[in-house]
């Protein structure tokens, strides 16, 4: 869906209040309803900007060309795991392969050092 919004020149985001939109206002002047999930929000400007994030993705203009293509979700498949710094966090190290390639611009610290 994203993907598809992105291609196009105008879109006119109307956010509901609490209720919704006015049915006669949605009957004459929308012409899709999007979700972002199944629960309620107190106006829908936090989904807009949901969908705004989502969408802006894929305009070339505002990222790079593959950035939106190489995340997770994108082929219905999740994303390998990540890791941050530090290595070790609460007795849980980063796995040696991760580490070589995530941090290969660090130096690896050792357990305990800091």
């Amino acid at each position: 869906m994203a993907r598809r919004l992105s291609g196009q020149s105008h879109l006119i985001l109307l956010c509901g209040r609490y209720e919704g939109i006015d049915e006669r206002v949605r009957e004459l002047f929308i012409d899709e309803e999007i979700s972002i999930g199944d629960y309620v929000l107190t106006g829908g400007e936090l989904a807009a900007m949901v969908l705004i994030d989502a969408v802006s993705r894929f305009i070339p203009e505002f990222g790079s060309d593959r950035s939106a293509e190489e995340d997770s979700f994108f082929n219905s498949l999740l994303e390998y795991p990540q890791y941050t710094r530090p290595v070790e966090f609460r007795g849980r190290r980063v796995p040696e392969v991760s580490s070589r390639k995530s941090f290969s611009h660090f130096p690896l610290e050792e357990k305990g050092s800091h």
